[in-house]
């Protein structure tokens, strides 16, 4: 029981520390504003479950959404499933066909992999996430062995959940976004200039639309959501629908994503 008190009472402490609030005269002046990021997971040459982040400091939130490369984009030319469209087009114009299924508009893109993390995670520090049930089998011929409840995520235990086999895409999508949502909520402070140049890692260990990422300004919108004394993250649910072989994301996912990631 002790040994349990103790962890307990050190996870609220460093969560309050991650989340002290900044002074209110120092708010009043930053810009508000929004931004939303494609994040792109790739392992063994295949792209996808594909993610959307959006830094939200008019609504003081941080949506986090996953969805399949198995998905049909309906909206292109013609029907084409997601991971075909990121094979055929260039990282810009995936994220352009994304922006145009959606109807929203992404500030930049992050291809990343267990290699990337595990940099990132080195700066960042790892973090706590709640595995809601255990994972025992095999990737390959490497065998995995995860129990279930709290997990302390390092980059190989993110590509053990999302890449584990004999698991359904909406399992899959609604893991990655949990994961993604639980280091954002712990660790989005990290992202300010004073925690250390976590961008020129971020920038360094990922293929990313740099020309796009406008550092200061999602810094400022950074210092106001951290500044706020609740959780601003939180996963939006990706539910699909299966018509023959092809996997569409069902209309209350399309709303949902206009929602929280529209203008």
């Amino acid at each position: 029981f002790n040994a349990a008190a103790a962890v307990l009472t050190y996870r609220f402490t460093e969560k309050e520390a991650e989340q002290k609030p900044i002074p209110e005269d120092e708010e009043e002046f930053l810009p508000v504003g929004s931004a939303v990021f494609l994040l792109i997971f790739e392992s063994e040459g295949e792209a996808g479950p594909f993610s959307l982040v959006a830094l939200d400091g008019e609504n003081g939130r941080v949506p986090v959404f996953s969805f399949p490369s198995e998905a049909v984009f309906f909206r292109q030319r013609e029907e084409e499933i997601a991971g075909e469209l990121f094979s055929r087009l260039s990282r810009k114009e995936f994220a352009g066909a994304v922006e145009k299924e959606f109807g929203i508009e992404i500030a930049g893109y992050f291809v990343w992999d267990e290699e990337s993390a595990e940099k990132i995670l080195a700066k960042t520090g790892t973090f706590d996430y709640v595995l809601p049930e255990k994972l025992s089998g095999k990737i390959g011929e490497r065998k995995v062995e995860l129990a279930a409840g709290v997990q302390n995520m390092t980059a190989q235990k993110i590509s053990d959940v999302i890449t584990f086999p004999n698991q359904s895409e909406t399992k899959r999508c609604d893991a990655l976004s949990r994961i993604l949502a639980a280091f954002f909520d712990r660790r989005l402070r990290r992202f300010l200039p004073k925690s250390g140049d976590l961008y020129k890692t971020l920038t360094s260990s990922t293929e990313t639309d740099v020309s796009a990422f406008d550092k200061e300004r999602y810094q400022d919108i950074i210092t106001v959501l951290v500044s706020r004394n609740s959780s601003v993250v939180s996963k939006i649910t990706c539910d699909t629908e299966k018509d023959g072989e092809k996997l569409f994301l069902s209309e209350e996912t399309l709303s949902r994503v206009k929602k929280y990631f529209g203008e």
